[in-house]
């Protein structure tokens, strides 16, 4: 193990492509990965209106939540572009998660329970 206790991560661009990262791991000197989050779903670039040329990854601690969430029957009740994020808190402060997306899957359908991690 490293020692290095590591809060949160820089990413800088000057190029004009975009990237959407969700998570970045990163190994010290053999020992256990440090994920960072890009808990506020940040785009990195310097040629999108809706981007940043530099985004703060955090992380998140050690522990892993399972989060569901049960969606209605009723007419309407579904969502292709719902943007959800949730504030966990616990006994020692409150983390903010990523956003709430199963790739390559249809999240929030009416009906359906979604299980996120």
């Amino acid at each position: 193990s490293s020692g290095i206790n590591a809060e949160y991560g820089e990413l800088e661009t000057d190029g004009e492509d975009w990237w959407w990262p969700r998570t970045i791991s990163i190994t010290l000197d053999g020992g256990e990965p440090i994920n960072f989050y890009n808990t506020f779903s940040q785009k990195l670039s310097t040629n999108d209106k809706d981007s940043s040329p530099l985004i703060w990854m955090c992380n998140q601690g050690e522990a892993t939540c399972t989060v569901e969430a049960d969606t209605d029957t009723r007419a309407y009740a579904n969502s292709n572009g719902l943007v959800l994020m949730a504030t966990i808190y616990g006994k020692s402060g409150a983390t903010l998660t990523g956003i709430f997306d199963n790739h390559g899957k249809n999240d929030f359908k009416k009906g359906n329970v979604d299980t996120f991690e």
